[in-house]
């Protein structure tokens, strides 16, 4: 399967997630547009590669990929000038900060809006919200320091490209005939219902996958390394 044929044919779905379907589903209204930018060249600040790290042999490779890229901010997930331990579950506000950094390589520009919060100041969680690509969880909190699960990741990671995409004023097509889930993924069942649509658009993209056996495990925590994984693959695509 050619990866920018179907990045062409197939990515415009959910940025209201509603009810699952299978069916096209509008996805039309842009949100990373030009007004949440600066219109100048931006080089993100240059990360530490960290070499005392604990990493799966698998992802040692995209890692440092990533941080040569200056797709990993400064001392994110670091437990000491020298060391981090990628294995660890992703915070909500980690992958705000990944986002984010991606946003701005690829658009090399600035997210110069912001949306506060109550319970955290961080600036990548103020932009990444700002652009409509994570939101709050109510009462103005951010829950920051809450784990993702892998069916909030492919949400977010779909949003993520859309937006991009907008900013790049992109010409794609704006809808897309999501499978069903039960053709996919074996668990799909345990999919929650905001997420059936995130969940089949980030398979039909390329952005994630299963974890073997046909399942997606949609509620088990998603790892720092499979974040920056899959941030790297988001990445190449927008490369190509």
């Amino acid at each position: 399967m050619k990866k920018y044929m179907v990045y062409l044919c197939a990515f415009m779905a959910l940025f209201v997630l509603g009810g699952y379907s299978g069916k096209l589903v509008n996805a039309a209204a842009p949100i990373g547009t030009q007004d949440n930018t600066i219109e100048t060249r931006y080089t993100p600040p240059q990360p530490q590669i960290l070499d005392e790290s604990v990493v799966s042999e698998w992802a040692s490779a995209y890692i440092t990929k990533a941080h040569s890229l200056g797709l990993v901010p400064h001392s994110l997930f670091a437990v000491s000038p020298t060391a981090t331990d990628y294995t660890l579950p992703i915070t909500r506000a980690e992958f705000a900060a990944l986002a984010v950094t991606l946003y701005e390589t690829v658009t090399g520009a600035e997210v110069m809006g912001r949306t506060s919060f109550s319970d955290t100041t961080d600036i990548y969680v103020e932009k990444i919200a700002y652009l409509n690509v994570v939101f709050g969880v109510g009462n103005n909190h951010f829950d920051p320091y809450s784990q993702l699960t892998r069916e909030q990741a492919a949400v977010i990671l779909v949003r993520l490209f859309f937006a991009i995409h907008a900013y790049l004023d992109t010409d794609l097509p704006t809808m897309l005939d999501l499978p069903h889930l039960a053709d996919i993924f074996t668990d799909y069942e345990q999919v929650s219902p905001w997420a059936f649509d995130g969940v089949a658009s980030a398979f039909v993209l390329g952005i994630m996958g299963g974890v073997g056996d046909g399942t997606f495990d949609p509620i088990s925590q998603y790892t720092r390394e499979q974040s920056i994984v899959t941030i790297l693959r988001l990445f190449d695509m927008m490369d190509e």
